[in-house]
């Protein structure tokens, strides 16, 4: 029984030998040994042929972005552009203007020092505030203009206007603008303080004229120095425009129409029958200006 036992065990390990040998030489090993190595080199194959089609997408999209991601890109870097519009504003590397200081030109030659402040409140809309503050006398800057004065006023015991000759004009005031700028509502990368304006306007005015007034007698002529105080309200609409100069200056030209009313401390009403030059003139006038300041 052992012998037959130990007989059958040596045929099994005699057929395993034999089986192994034959997969791994002859025919049996190009049976199972062939496939699995070409399995392989299709593995290895397909995945180079998948980096040489990724490499081709990435340079595509180097030479030619989606315009998905162009417009990404854009709103990125920068925000005043929106999707739809997909436009890149002139001074795209700037950061768009919110404040502006400026002061006018026309006022100075007046003897006036006017200062201005616009701020931006929206996309739309600035508040524009200006400071003025004049000291002129017959022989300083602005001379001119004082000598264009013809100045009088109201005797209550003739019911007559008394001239007088003005020696120095001195004033303080202020002018406040609600600036609305109307190219926002047509163009995206347009925005305040920049641009074609529309504003109504408010000022305020304190005057003291100081002049001589000249009485004649029979014999000599005496003169005698009066100070007078005025005050002078306007109120009214201009249309201007505001551009930029090398990117950090500005200019503003504006023209536009003016109610004035012009009264002396003194009299119980405006004044009337005077010339429009004249500082203390009521009426409409046509007003106009030119400021120059910086942006920020």
């Amino acid at each position: 029984m052992k012998t037959k036992t130990t007989k059958t065990a040596g045929i099994i390990f005699v057929s395993i030998l034999l089986l192994t040998c034959y997969s791994f030489t002859g025919r049996g090993r190009d049976t199972v040994v062939q496939p699995l190595m070409l399995n392989a080199a299709r593995l290895e194959l397909l995945e180079y042929n998948q980096k040489i089609l990724d490499a081709r997408i990435n340079l595509l999209e180097m030479k030619q972005p989606s315009k998905k991601t162009s417009i990404i890109s854009t709103v990125a870097a920068y925000p005043n552009v929106t999707a739809k519009s997909n436009k890149i504003p002139f001074d795209s590397t700037f950061k768009p203007f919110t404040q502006a200081i400026t002061f006018s030109l026309n006022r100075i030659f007046e003897g006036t020092l006017q200062i201005g402040y616009e701020k931006a409140l929206n996309r739309s809309l600035a508040l524009d505030v200006n400071l003025m503050g004049t000291y002129v006398t017959k022989d300083g800057f602005g001379r001119g203009y004082l000598q264009n004065q013809e100045l009088a006023y109201a005797d209550e015991a003739t019911n007559n206007y008394v001239y007088y000759s003005g020696n120095m004009i001195r004033s303080i005031g202020g002018t406040v603008r609600l600036k609305n700028y109307l190219l926002t509502r047509v163009n995206a990368d347009a925005r305040a303080p920049i641009g074609l304006y529309a504003a109504p306007q408010l000022m305020y005015r304190r005057v003291w004229i100081t002049g001589n007034q000249y009485m004649y007698d029979y014999y000599f002529a005496a003169s005698k120095e009066i100070t007078r105080n005025l005050d002078i309200m306007q109120g009214g609409v201009i249309i201007g425009s505001k551009f930029t100069l090398a990117k950090v200056l500005c200019v503003d030209a504006y023209i536009g129409g003016v109610m004035r009313l012009s009264k002396y401390y003194n009299e119980k009403t405006f004044t009337r029958y005077k010339k429009w030059h004249n500082i203390d003139y009521s009426g409409i006038l046509p007003t106009a200006g030119i400021n120059i300041g910086i942006l920020k």
